[in-house]
């Protein structure tokens, strides 16, 4: 979750600064993280098979369905970044004040939402589940709302048509990472308690 946290950080940073230094580093490190992911699974399927068959069998889902999360988010961050890589790699226009303005308030509240999950997962507070939840729900909703009043910007011909559906993807990709943390909460909470 640090991770995603602070590579999500830098993606958008980047984007909206319109640096590409920052949007490159993003992209070398996701590589990396992609193969640590890959070799810290293979180690964990094979603890899995250590553990009695009965408790794996219960566990076994919630096990998988977290780190298919954990997936998906990294998998999410580099669908992000793609796009605002080559707008900005290319010199064209990026995202207007007005976008700027609207997506700050939502990019901070991910950042917070997965800073907040990641100390629930560090010490084991998964009373904290349900409220993180709920407001995982709230941080859905603004994004469908935004990402809604986007395409009317981009129907009415207000926008820059490139960059408009770049910033779509950024709502829609953060819609899904928003999504995935979720579904990782549920898992680890599950597995834990299964």
């Amino acid at each position: 979750m640090n991770y995603a946290n602070t590579t999500y950080s830098q993606i958008t940073d980047g984007f909206i600064k319109e640096n590409l230094g920052m949007l490159h580093r993003a992209k070398e490190t996701m590589i990396r993280k992609r193969g640590e992911l890959k070799n810290l699974r293979r180690k964990e399927m094979i603890g899995l098979r250590k553990v009695d068959p009965s408790v794996a069998m219960e566990k076994n889902t919630w096990f998988h369905l977290g780190r298919n999360s954990c997936e998906e988010i990294l998998y999410c961050l580099r669908r992000i970044e793609d796009p605002c890589e080559e707008q900005v790699d290319n010199n064209f226009t990026t995202l207007s004040r007005e976008q700027v303005k609207e997506f700050i308030p939502l990019r901070d509240t991910v950042l917070f939402l997965i800073r907040r999950t990641e100390k629930i997962l560090e010490r084991d507070a998964y009373e904290e589940v349900k409220e993180v939840l709920r407001e995982k729900s709230e941080l859905i909703r603004c994004l469908e709302e935004t990402r809604d009043k986007q395409m009317q910007r981009m129907q009415s011909g207000q926008d820059n048509i490139a960059a408009g559906y770049v910033y779509l993807n950024l709502l829609q990709e953060t819609r899904v990472m928003t999504d995935s943390i979720g579904r990782l909460l549920k898992a680890a909470k599950n597995f834990k308690d299964a």
